[in-house]
C-alpha cells in the first residue's frame, strides 16, 4: 500500500476493473491503526508523514488503463461490451 497526500486536483475515488490498484479519495476511508477484524494489528512499516506532490507527477506503469484518461470509445465499451454494429448501405 502507497500514501500520498496530493496537492491541488485529483480524480474521484475508483475500483478499475483491471484490479492493478484502488484509487482512494475523498470520502473513501482507509484504517491504518487499530486491530482488524480478522483479530490481527495494523502495523506502519514507516513511521514518517505522506510525500505531498501534484497528482500529475503519479507516474503509473505503462500499460495500465486509468479510468480517468479513458476516452468516450473506452468509457462506451465498458458499459455495453465491445460489439460491433453493422449497418445496411442503401444502393
Amino acid at each position: 500500500m502507497l500514501w500520498v497526500r496530493v496537492q491541488g486536483e485529483f480524480p474521484e475515488s475508483c475500483n478499475p476493473e483491471h484490479k492493478h490498484f484502488e484509487w482512494r479519495a475523498d470520502k473513501r476511508l482507509s484504517t491504518i491503526y487499530g486491530r482488524h477484524p480478522s483479530d490481527v494489528d495494523y502495523t506502519l512499516l514507516c513511521d514518517a508523514a505522506p510525500v505531498c506532490l501534484p497528482f500529475s507527477d503519479i507516474v503509473w506503469p505503462e500499460g495500465w488503463e486509468l479510468p480517468w484518461e479513458s476516452s468516450g470509445d473506452q468509457e462506451l465499451k465498458q458499459l455495453y461490451g465491445s460489439r460491433s454494429i453493422r449497418t445496411k448501405r442503401a444502393l
